[in-house]
């Protein structure tokens, strides 16, 4: 049985710039994509069914997606012509139109997570590149590590994003 008005909860979620096209994965891969895909929206779901609030089921679900390679995103960023990862998030609280953005990060793990805190902590609504990587330095953001990837390599091939196991050493 369903709370009163949960039957109007609709999400979406998008893998972040750029598709994956058929053929370019495995069977494996595309069914392991889709998967997390799912696991992001019920993790969404499952923080408004519980009564939390739209920006905490936001800010849980591209967590989760910035943790795994398979999205442009916090892990699986693809890295800028220089090889450097710079990561933008931005977020918005539809009811109380408060806004928070980061762009150019370099070193917080959790993009959005600070871009939350851009909207919730300061008069600005955008921090971009040395002064947003401070901003989080200064609150204890968990640091982002280029090598902190699990078992799946994302390759950026002229714009395409390969997604493959990697060679266990």
């Amino acid at each position: 049985m369903q709370k009163a008005g949960l039957e109007n909860i609709a999400l979406a979620i998008h893998g972040g710039a750029g598709g994956i096209h058929s053929g370019v994965l495995s069977e494996e891969m595309a069914a392991r994509y889709k998967d997390k895909l799912n696991e992001v929206l019920l993790k969404a779901y499952a923080i408004l069914s519980k009564g939390g609030s739209s920006i905490d089921a936001v800010e849980a679900a591209i967590v989760l997606m910035e943790e795994c390679t398979f999205f442009d995103a916090g892990k699986g960023s693809v890295p800028n012509s220089k090889g450097e990862v710079e990561m933008d998030a931005s977020i918005m609280d539809g009811t109380t139109h408060k806004a928070g953005a980061v762009a150019g990060v370099k070193t917080i793990k959790h993009p959005i997570s600070l871009a939350r805190l851009v909207s919730e902590q300061t008069p600005h609504v955008m921090l971009t590149g040395n002064g947003a990587d401070a901003f989080g330095h200064s609150l204890g953001c968990l640091l982002y590590t280029s090598d902190a990837a699990d078992d799946l390599l994302c390759v950026d091939l002229g714009g395409r994003r390969i997604i493959k196991k990697k060679k266990k050493k």
